[in-house]
């Protein structure tokens, strides 16, 4: 749960160089949200009760 007194600094970058940037964000946004992994968006808004073990495979761009 996000608490209003906690200040999230982020000072990473990709692969590429190009800055990140975390954000706390409402569940219910989150299909209007561009954010990765991309499977974030379908599985945090129904959180299943047992573990569940995603693995995704990206392409790189060339």
């Amino acid at each position: 749960m996000k608490s209003n007194e906690v200040e999230v600094e982020c000072e990473s970058y990709t692969s590429d160089g190009i800055e990140e940037r975390l954000e706390w964000l409402p569940i219910s946004n989150l299909q209007d949200a561009f954010l990765f992994p991309e499977f974030f968006k379908s599985e945090l808004a129904c959180l299943p009760a047992e573990i569940k073990h995603i693995v995704t495979v990206e392409e790189k761009r060339t």
